[in-house]
């Protein structure tokens, strides 16, 4: 195994905690349209694993800015 590779890691970490970032804050966009929604569950549940995968990453990394734009 390559552990000389860990930025590349910590930018694929942070890009999927960028990710599940935008997806939690669609669906609760979506939820909040209609009353209790089952939406709002899912965009919970994926806040959660953006909050654990933000966890693992170093207290130093930035998140990307532009992941999922374009």
């Amino acid at each position: 195994m390559d552990t000389l590779n860990a930025d590349g890691t910590w930018d694929r970490l942070g890009s999927i905690a960028q990710l599940l970032h935008q997806a939690a804050t669609q669906v609760w966009t979506d939820a909040d349209a209609a009353a209790d929604s089952p939406l709002h569950d899912l965009g919970l549940g994926v806040y959660l694993a953006h909050s654990r995968a933000s966890a693992l990453l170093p207290d130093d990394y930035e998140l990307p800015e532009d992941v999922g734009a374009g």
